[in-house]
């Protein structure tokens, strides 16, 4: 799990670093830099090369990439349109009631 926050974190730092120093504003890119489709592609392979226990493992990381981009990544989408709004569209994902439910 903290490998997954130290990703995001640190993508997220250097693409802000960047787009700072060419003194533009790249909000969309955000999204693609600090949320790469690390899941989705390397599943099938995963389970191919280490079976259950590597499955198990990824989900470790993927947990908390699922949830920052079904909050994060929906809130950074939404743009400037203000907290109220960003959290209106947070709260229209079914993902955050899922891991909710899953909780209790």
């Amino acid at each position: 799990m903290a490998a997954c926050l130290l990703i995001m974190a640190g993508t997220f730092i250097l693409a802000w670093l960047v787009f700072g120093v060419i003194w533009k504003k790249h909000s969309g890119l955000y999204l693609p830099i600090v949320f790469q489709n690390t899941m989705n592609i390397p599943l099938p392979i995963i389970i191919l090369a280490w079976g259950q226990e590597g499955l198990a493992q990824m989900m470790l990381f993927y947990i908390p990439y699922a949830l920052l981009l079904n909050t994060l990544g929906i809130y950074m989408a939404a743009g400037a349109k203000g907290i109220k709004q960003g959290l209106l569209e947070i709260a229209r994902m079914p993902v955050i009631y899922a891991v909710v439910l899953d909780w209790c």
